[in-house]
């Protein structure tokens, strides 16, 4: 029974141990909202989409799927829309500001290009939805690469 005791004890140490904090990008924790960028076809696809930003938020940071990737961020790589147009269906918005950079201030790519991020200036009010553009370039033919998803506020 000694024996049976040390192993389900010693088990559950590396169960344990296997287990991970919630990423950066988890509703549940702070720091920054992470968002992956996939380009495959020539077609950018973004997840989670919508974006989403939260109270204990500063920033959303764009990953691109960069194994083996020919693509990287362009200079502009993430811009906010002064006119974001209708929302997608189903998307829930309760307003659409028209003056993102009081909201997020986008300083440029980072990681080689890999990576982009812009950090919160102020907190947007709960369900406002900005419309935003994603700019990737194939680096080795330079045809740029856009998408026009949103970033909602929860």
């Amino acid at each position: 029974m000694r024996i049976l005791t040390v192993w389900l004890a010693a088990a559950l140490i590396v169960i344990g141990g296997c287990a991970r904090p919630p990423p950066a990008g988890d509703p549940s924790g702070g720091g920054d909202r992470l968002a992956l960028v996939v380009v495959k076809n020539e077609s950018v696809s973004v997840t989670p989409e919508p974006a989403r930003i939260g109270d204990s938020n500063g920033a959303i940071k764009w990953l691109l799927d960069s194994d083996g990737s020919p693509y990287v961020f362009t200079a502009a790589g993430i811009t906010f829309s002064n006119d974001p147009g209708v929302p997608p269906a189903g998307m829930k918005c309760e307003s659409l500001p028209r003056d993102p950079d009081t909201y997020f201030n986008c300083p440029g790519k980072q990681g080689g290009g890999t990576q982009f991020k812009c950090n919160k200036v102020r907190k947007p009010t709960k369900g406002a939805c900005f419309k935003y553009n994603i700019q990737v370039l194939e680096k080795s033919t330079f045809t740029v690469i856009n998408k026009d998803p949103w970033v909602i506020s929860d």
